[in-house]
């Protein structure tokens, strides 16, 4: 790592701070889409296994719309668990910077 001031280092401890500060709430909100997508797809499959027995009339356009919030859901899920994971990635290579900033500016 190159020579830095203590202003330097001060000043990149801040900006990872904030940085964490903007990824902690996208994580919170990955967190909920993950939630609803989760619940989407169980309300979607239980409606879905109590309209499918007549598949006619009312209860059939439940079925289907019921079935299609089912795989909406999953899809919802998968991909907010796919951002998730991202999110805490870049999280965790930022707590590494900030320790060794840190370390630096114990120095």
């Amino acid at each position: 790592m190159e020579y830095l001031t203590e202003a330097e280092i001060k000043a990149r401890l801040a900006g990872i701070a904030a940085a964490r500060a903007q990824l902690v709430a996208q994580r919170d909100t990955v967190s909920d889409e993950r939630r609803n997508g989760l619940a989407m797809a169980a309300i979607g499959a239980v409606a879905t296994l109590l309209t499918i027995r007549r598949p006619f009339g009312i209860l059939g356009m439940i079925a289907a719309v019921a079935g299609t919030a089912t795989v909406w859901g999953i899809i919802q899920f998968l991909g907010a668990q796919r951002n998730l994971n991202t999110l805490n990635e870049h999280l965790a290579k930022l707590t590494e910077e900030r320790k060794e900033y840190e370390a630096l500016l114990e120095e």
